[in-house]
Formats: C-alpha cells, structure tokens, sequence
C-alpha cells in the first residue's frame, strides 16, 4: 500500500486540477499510479439534507462540491485484501482500496454539529443558512479534483497457431487463443460515494456477469479452433 499526503507543498506539486505528489526514496510508493482512471469524491448530502439549495458553494450547483479531507492520509490499500475501517457512513468491512476516514461530509448543522456552536472549516461544510449570511464561507470541498486514482488494470493476451500440410491439397490450421492469459484480477474502481456504506470499497471486477464494464477483461478465457482446407 502506499500514501498520498495532503495537498501541501510538502506532499508535491499542486494546482487547481488536482495534486502530484513527489515520490520517495525506497521501495515505497508515493503518488497515484499512473495505470488507473481519475477518481473524484463528491460531497454527497448528509443525513441532516443540509444541501438544500444555493448549496455550500453558494450557486445551488451542489452535484460538482467535492468531499472534504479530514486531515488523515488517503492511503492506498490491495484490494485483495479483507478489513474493517471507520468512514464517514460508519464501520464497514470489505476490500478496501483506500482510506474512507480520510474524507468527510460533515456539516454545520447536522446531528454531529449543532448549527448554533458549529464553526465552518476544510473539513466541514457551512450550512446553507452560514454561506447566505457569509459568502465568504462558500466552498466546493477541500479534496482536489483528480487527486488520486483507481486501481491499475494488467491484460495479457496471447494466441498461438500451427498450419500443417496433410496432403498437397488438403492442410489442417490449429490455432489456441488466450484472453487474460495469467488470470489477473481486475478490479472496478472503488465506490466514491461518501455517504454509501461501500464507499471505499471494491464491490466487483470488470466482469460483466457480476455488474462491471462489458468492454473490461474478465477471468481467463481459452479458446480452441481447427480449420480444413481443401
């Protein structure tokens, strides 16, 4: 597993899409892997339905406002893995593939922070009510767009194929075709729904018959063909 840091000067070179972290010496890893898609955390209204319209960002455009960090690194796990972590929905067990207690859709004036004593920070949301009276308190989330991404996906193909001459006019090809070769797992991207009990989680692969992309690999496949010629 490897971390990614807040977005700081410290952890890398940021800018208004999003964050490349630096990598360290060693064997550990530190930054996105270059192999998977982009993923985006949006801030999903929580249980309180804060949400309400113009919304934290003051321009009712409430589906764009990205999660808050809470502080906490994003830290990359295998998703082979099985284990039980705290996030924003509660505690969950699952195949995690990154750290759910590293984003946050708190807000003022929800159970957890009572409107009257709650103060708007990088890590929790201004009520509606806060960003009509302070405009300046307007905000689309703390977590850069982009800023880290999913799992990596390693495909293997391979075919193989032999023409033999029976008689001068008669010739047999045999041919053997191989999809996903070495039988590499490959996984969806993990659900970045902030208020769903999976968030964080990978819930399936790219096989379409357990809901993934019908154009992503799925198990290997062997595939057999003969052909007389004559």
């Amino acid at each position: 597993m490897y971390a990614i840091g807040s977005p700081s000067a410290a952890a890398g070179t940021c800018h208004s899409t999003g964050c490349r972290p630096r990598r360290r010496s060693g064997s550990r890893k530190v930054g996105p892997s270059p192999q998977g898609f982009p993923l985006d955390v949006f801030g999903q209204p929580d249980a309180s339905g804060g949400f309400t319209n113009p919304g934290v960002s003051g321009a009712g455009d409430n589906a764009v406002v990205h999660a808050n960090l809470t502080g906490q690194s994003i830290t990359i796990f295998d998703p082979h893995g099985v284990q039980t972590l705290t996030g924003p929905s509660g505690t969950h067990t699952g195949n995690f593939y990154f750290n759910p207690a590293a984003f946050s859709n708190a807000q003022c004036g929800d159970a957890a922070d009572p409107l009257a004593t709650c103060v708007p920070s990088s890590s929790i949301y201004p009520a509606t009510s806060q960003v009509v009276a302070n405009p300046a308190l307007l905000t689309y989330g703390s977590l850069p767009r982009n800023f880290f991404r999913g799992p990596g996906r390693t495909n293997v193909d391979m075919a193989f194929s032999k023409s033999t001459a029976i008689t001068e006019r008669v010739k047999l090809d045999i041919r053997a075709d191989f999809f996903n070769v070495f039988n590499h797992a490959e996984f969806a991207n993990p659900s970045t729904n902030v208020a769903s009990k999976n968030f964080g989680r990978i819930i399936r692969t790219g096989d379409p018959a357990a809901g993934g992309n019908p154009a992503d690999p799925k198990e290997r496949i062997i595939q057999l063909a003969a052909k007389f010629t004559f």
